[in-house]
């Protein structure tokens, strides 16, 4: 109805009715004037004006005088002395009045009223997604229409369209509780099934309900959470093609944002070749930095050059290299540097903060503590000492032996922690803290006892001996202390010149890997938009030891920083980070308009603090720009490139509300593949937790552990040839071999075996790449090369120094998680199966957690028995070695940890280990084997050769001096029953025993050594019965064990097997128990 303006109408009593009125006094009320939104009741010298919209009710009665009542919020006004007539004239002037006023209040609110109907209509016909934003906007708008329209509907505007849109709005304000949530449940299967042609055509395969369900779920800002080889890619070319079929965005509204040339090349093509119609040019297709070049080439008129810096990696090391250099010519700077590479080239770790001599010496070697002139140190403030004496230019000998001789049948060549031969100085370095204390697990009484005895050597003998402390570290004063101590001594210093200081730390190779920090320090400092005062903030929140460490970091990192700014500055040219920088700036200051209000990134796992205030600025240009991010944080290998993974744990904090979908469903892996790695990756709960589920099914095992010889690589032919046999030939099988560093790293010439085996099967496609640059490939089969745990292992135990935590978002917490997740990307690149070579002894931990999980692992070249464990450290384990005098079992802690094992007397290889009744037998040729009856010796009995012929001595001569020697063995074959762990190689209990006859006991004595006889022959019993029987009381290699198992399984008899592999029928049986056959 169309609307006029109303012209001003009043309302008065008429004829006789007014005048009795007046006499009756019910004229309170003169007249009722109607305006355009009130009506005013006016009396003889004021008025009083009620708005249509707060008249809630109309009652009108009364006899002889009608009257009429309008109640308005809690007032209620009567207008008395009126006739029947001029009552329903009141009425019908009220009714229109008020129908014009609710007119135009209603046309007020048009535009509202008709978005919220058509909004509120979608929510009930479940037509889109109802996103935070938009429901929270409608909602407002509904409220505000609320407010503003109140009261009552007149019935003249009732019917109109206006009125059925405010009942409408009125209606559904009247309960919201859960109605977005219930809503979007309902829609997204309602929307997958009308989009069910589009899902099922988008790619050569029909989307899963996961992906569909990705595309559907339409929030402002999208996560997506999706497993290796998922179908990352076919999600985000699906979420393009519904938008644009839906109408949702135009082509030029959206923007997608890759990582890598190669990837933004994929996604532009998938894009051409998926989405009917579409141009190269209609959909943005972006790398984040050919996105920060657009945006300042339409910014500013001109794209800014980029430094080579920025684009070389090896051009970026040797700036800084070269900016360490220059700056070492200033002495401050050198000071600073030094004391870096003196006292905090690793975190300091005190003796007295672990429980045991293997967790220290874990430490030392996981942080590779070598002094600048390589030497392998027994300790953190050993090392300082060494370098603080090398870097100030005076000679020394680290462990060399006192120059008087101090070594006997019990105690080795004395050999002092330090010699100045210049100034014939001996150093000792002492853990000792406040009275006298030592480290948890050091002897105190005799390592006081030994301090006694060097004191004493030391007086005897004339020699100078200089002590430094622990506690000295402890109170941040330890070489400040041993210079003042050597300047009474007439030590003279000598610091190095800044060319040589620079020289040995190169030549050492302490250069590169501090170089490779700064570099990733340097991205992630730029890219985050940090400064020096921020560092020193951020420094305070922690820890005094790390304080310290952090502060001389800050100190070396600077000048190399400025020095680099001031590069750029010459070469007027700029890097990534200030190109990322610069593009915020043009999109925050509005000399860039953005087209885009649809953001997708790819592999959002990469991004950094820089890329996501990028992403970020683009996403608040519009107030309906949407994000949609796709990425799996189980996948976070870049840090070193600037990468923080914290940006997508904490997605909210950087982008707000949103909605996370997953895709659990993997198309690559096997299922005991995706199940390791899943058990793997989710042992560091701060990754976000997802299940993960395999397409691919069989029943063969998937994942080996491989232990392969330490001199020698026909493992990998072995390897090899497994996969070569179980190829069915018609196409040529995919093996990608994995290192966690280039070929050119490792001991073993890996490129000339490489060469060698793509000969030697050219049915076989055979590839190297490094575990990072696997990201992203796929192959039929995988071996990750040397998992051991060992400088040049996986993991890289020095890959996450603490450091970065200054310029990380959020520290990381859980011990080589990066370094995790490089590992579970090596093993989800394989299809069918992943290999995992591996060394006895120098197991990785990564590989132990594998063999440990509950899923299935086939093991391939370990003996039989697990390494036994040092029992000095209690963190090594000893394997087996050849020394002077043989074989021998050594803790591969060696040098911190010296402790060694004769091995079995018997067949020279196994280890003499305690069972569970308590007897000593070897774990290769099981024989039973004698202890040392010496009490609390620990040792066992074996043969020797003497100027009077053999006998048989205890195994700890050499280490403790034992002198026990017998003729003949004593018996071995009673058995002692015990339910705890006995502690190995642990002397009989003595049982006190009846005094028996002399001739009772000669008899039992022959009984027994005849028993001891018969159940260890001698070396010439054993070669008269290896002429019959050849492998008698021989060690089983893998391929006889082999061989075994092939045998049982097709049937052959015991004593059959027995002649075929030249053994007892005793042996064959023994062997079989142990085999499990």
């Amino acid at each position: 109805m169309p609307l006029h303006r109303m012209t001003k109408d009043q309302f008065k009593r008429r004829g006789i009715y007014r005048i009795f009125a007046y006499l009756f006094g019910l004229t309170k009320f003169k007249a009722v004037t109607f305006h355009e939104d009130h009506f005013t009741l006016d009396k003889r010298h004021s008025n009083v004006p009620v708005k249509y919209t707060d008249v809630l009710q109309k009652k009108h009665g009364g006899w002889p005088f009608k009257k009429l009542q309008i109640n308005a919020f809690s007032n209620a006004y009567t207008f008395r002395g009126l006739s029947k007539k001029d009552l329903y004239r009141l009425l019908k002037q009220y009714e229109e009045a008020e129908a014009h006023a609710w007119r135009l209040r209603l046309k007020n609110f048009e535009t509202d009223l008709r978005l919220v109907s058509s909004w509120i209509t979608d929510v009930e016909q479940r037509n889109y997604f109802q996103r935070t934003s938009v429901f929270a906007s409608r909602m407002s708008t509904a409220r505000k229409i609320e407010r503003g329209i109140i009261g009552k509907i007149p019935n003249l505007v009732a019917r109109e369209q206006l009125a059925k849109d405010l009942r409408k709005t009125r209606r559904f304000l009247e309960n919201t509780h859960g109605v977005r949530e219930s809503c979007n449940a309902a829609y997204i299967p309602m929307e997958i099934a009308r989009e069910q042609k589009l899902f099922d055509e988008i790619e050569s395969h029909p989307l899963t309900d996961e992906q569909r369900k990705s595309v559907v779920v339409d929030e402002d800002a999208n996560l997506v959470v999706a497993a290796a080889g998922s179908g990352k890619t076919s999600v985000i070319v699906a979420k393009a093609a519904w938008l644009l079929s839906k109408g949702l965005r135009k082509p030029d509204e959206l923007l997608l944002l890759a990582f890598a040339r190669d990837a933004r090349l994929e996604m532009a093509t998938r894009l051409k070749q998926r989405i009917p119609g579409l141009t190269d040019t209609e959909i943005s297709v972006h790398t984040f930095h050919s996105l920060g070049l657009d945006i300042l080439g339409r910014a500013t008129g001109s794209r800014p050059s980029l430094s080579k810096l920025a684009e070389d990696k090896l051009a970026l090391q040797n700036f800084i290299n070269h900016a360490i250099r220059l700056n070492l010519n200033n002495n401050d700077y050198r000071i600073l540097l030094n004391k870096w590479f003196t006292e905090f080239f690793a975190p300091y770790e005190s003796e007295f903060d672990f429980e045991n001599y293997g967790q220290y010496w874990n430490y030392i070697k996981k942080h590779k503590i070598r002094s600048l002139k390589g030497e392998l140190v027994k300790s953190f403030e050993e090392c300082e000492i060494a370098n603080f004496l090398y870097t100030n230019g005076i000679e020394y000998i680290y462990e060399t032996d006192y120059e008087y001789k101090t070594s006997d049948i019990k105690r080795r060549q004395y050999q002092p922690d330090f010699y100045l031969p210049k100034f014939q100085i001996y150093i000792e370095h002492l853990g000792l803290r406040g009275f006298a204390r030592t480290a948890p697990y050091v002897d105190r009484k005799e390592y006081l006892k030994s301090l006694r005895w060097k004191r004493d050597l030391h007086k005897q003998n004339g020699t100078t001996l200089v002590e430094t402390y622990s506690c000295e570290k402890s109170q941040g004063v330890l070489t400040s202390r041993l210079k003042e101590k050597l300047e009474e001594k007439g030590v003279i210093f000598n610091p190095l010149d800044p060319d040589a200081m620079f020289d040995i730390l190169r030549d050492m190779g302490r250069l590169d890997p501090f170089t490779a920090l700064v570099t990733t320090f340097l991205g992630h400092f730029k890219g985050s938009h940090l400064t020096e005062d921020i560092l020193h903030a951020r420094n305070a929140s922690m820890d005094e030891k790390t304080q310290a460490r952090n502060a001389a970091f800050i100190n070396v990192f600077m000048p190399v920083f400025n020095s680099y700014q001031e590069q750029l500055q010459i070469e007027d040219k700029i890097d990534f980070h200030d190109m990322i920088s610069l593009a915020c700036e043009q999109l925050e200051t509005g000399k860039f308009q953005s087209p885009f209000r649809y953001i997708m990134v790819d592999e959002f796992q990469d991004i950094s603090v820089g890329r996501s205030k990028l992403v970020s600025a683009l996403q608040k240009y519009h107030t309906d720009t949407q994000l949609f991010c796709v990425g799996d944080d189980w996948q976070a290998i870049f840090r070193f490139a600037g990468s923080d993974i914290n940006v997508m744990k904490e997605f909210s904090s950087f982008f707000g509300n949103f909605e996370r979908t997953d895709l659990s469903m993997t198309f690559r892996s096997e299922e005991k593949i995706t199940k390791h790695a899943t058990h793997f990756i989710l042992q560091n709960e701060d990754q976000i937790a997802k299940k993960v589920s395999s397409f691919r099914k069989h029943h063969n095992p998937s994942v080996y552990v491989c232990f392969q010889k330490s001199h020698g690589e026909h493992y990998l032919s072995d390897i090899l040839q497994q996969i070569a046999d179980e190829n069915d030939g018609d196409n040529k099988a995919e093996v990608l071999i994995l290192g966690r560093y280039n070929l050119k790293t490792y001991s073993r010439d890996y490129a000339k075996i490489l060469s060698d085996l793509r000969g030697q099967f050219p049915d076989l496609e055979i590839s190297f790449k490094t575990a990072h640059r696997s990201k992203g490939l796929e192959a039929d089969y995988v071996i990750i090369l040397e998992a051991i745990a060992d400088n040049l292992g996986f993991p890289n135990e020095r890959a996450d120094d603490h450091v970065l935590d200054l310029v990380l978002a959020k520290a990381e917490d859980f011990p080589n998680s990066e370094e995790r997740r490089l590992f579970y990307v090596s093993l989800t690149r394989a299809k069918k199966k992943v290999f995992i070579c591996t060394e006895s002894g120098k197991i990785s931990p990564f590989v132990e957690e594998l063999v440990q999980s509950p899923f299935q692992c086939e093991i391939w070249g370990k003996p039989s028995s697990a390494l036994p464990k040092c029992h000095k450290c209690f963190e090594g384990k000893l394997t087996l070695k050849t020394g002077p005098y043989g074989n021998f079992w050594s803790c591969n802690n060696y040098p911190y940890c010296e402790h060694s094992e004769q091995p079995c007397p018997h067949c020279k290889q196994g280890f003499p280990g305690q069972n569970s009744v308590n007897e000593l037998r070897c774990d290769v040729c099981e024989q039973l084997i004698a202890r040392c009856p010496k009490p609390d010796c620990g040792g066992h009995l074996q043969q020797e050769i003497g100027p009077y012929g053999s006998f048989w001595g205890c195994s700890k001569f050499r280490d403790t001096g034992c002198d026990y020697k017998t003729k003949h063995l004593p018996n071995i074959s009673q058995r002692v029953t015990t339910t705890a762990d006995p502690k190995p190689l642990s002397p009989p209990k003595r049982v006190k025993q009846v005094p028996k006859e002399p001739n009772q006991r000669l008899t039992e004595n022959r009984s027994s050594h005849q028993s001891s006889e018969k159940l260890i022959p001698n070396k010439e019993n054993i070669d008269q019965l290896r002429k019959t029987v050849t492998n008698a009381y021989k060690s089983w290699s893998d391929e006889e064990e082999d061989r075994l198992k092939q045998l049982v399984a097709n049937g052959e008899s015991v004593k059959s097997i027995a002649e075929l592999m030249g053994r007892q029928v005793g042996a064959i049986r023994s062997r079989m128990g142990k085999l499990g056959l």
